[in-house]
């Protein structure tokens, strides 16, 4: 229960953040060269509206697997352990890294998908507040047939403090 409740949770904030992301003016390509300039624009745009610097990038999964994929000769950019090539690390057994210096985050919500447009967003983390209640509660009734109920009780609401705070992806 825990767990649909944090899915839960974490898809209303996935699709609050591609409701209010600015669309990227440039259509872009999934490369890695595609990824620095998005990000770049990005980040330049958000603080520019902001007077903030985004700190974290989300992914859909598929981008996910072609950021994986990203070389530079066969050298791995984001997979790179050596300082010599390493531009970010993002692994396959782990759904946050660091790519371009974002906080990189793979969305497991479903909310955020594939690899064409909002398949990545940008953003100021500032910008937005997830408010929860503080009542998390674990009720077990045993009414008289001996059977068991158990609910988890938790209210929240995602707001956007700052607007502009993200940006998602325009494929080409």
């Amino acid at each position: 229960m825990g767990a649909s409740m944090a899915l839960a949770q974490t898809s209303a904030v996935g699709t609050a953040l591609l409701a209010g992301a600015t669309a990227d003016g440039t259509p872009t390509a999934n490369t890695a060269a595609g990824l620095l300039a998005y990000t770049s624009r990005s980040n330049a745009a958000i603080y520019g509206s902001t007077q903030r610097f985004a700190r974290s990038l989300i992914v859909s999964p598929d981008q996910w697997a072609n950021i994986m994929s990203y070389n530079n000769n066969g050298i791995p950019l984001f997979q790179a352990y050596q300082p010599s090539n390493q531009t970010g690390l993002v692994t396959g057994q782990s759904q946050i890294g660091l790519v371009a210096g974002l906080n990189f985050y793979v969305d497991n919500s479903g909310v955020i998908t594939g690899t064409g447009d909002g398949s990545m967003v940008v953003v100021e983390p500032n910008s937005y507040t997830w408010y929860e209640s503080p009542n998390y509660r674990l009720d077990v009734n045993k009414p008289s047939d001996g059977t068991v109920e158990i609910s988890i009780n938790s209210y929240g609401a995602i707001a956007t403090k700052i607007g502009a705070g993200a940006r998602k992806f325009n494929f080409t």
